[in-house]
């Protein structure tokens, strides 16, 4: 994701509030890509929720969503 430094969240379970659009859905995105094994995301919108957590499987990561 560009302008942040590369870390490792690998073997972490990373919990995103917000995380089904905005700075919340990037963050969450964003820890897949640093290798994040699980995720799970809040949020209002469970259609968007289930949106997420589809992308976020792409990454090999669990996720899990909690409206």
């Amino acid at each position: 994701m560009g302008a942040l430094p590369k870390i490792s969240l690998a073997g972490r379970h990373i919990l995103i509030t917000g995380g089904t659009q905005g700075i919340g859905e990037g963050c969450a995105l964003a820890a897949a890509e640093a290798g994040a094994s699980a995720i799970t995301i809040t949020g209002r919108h469970e259609g968007r929720g289930a949106a997420i957590v589809e992308k976020l499987h792409t990454f090999g990561a669990r996720a899990f969503f909690c409206g």
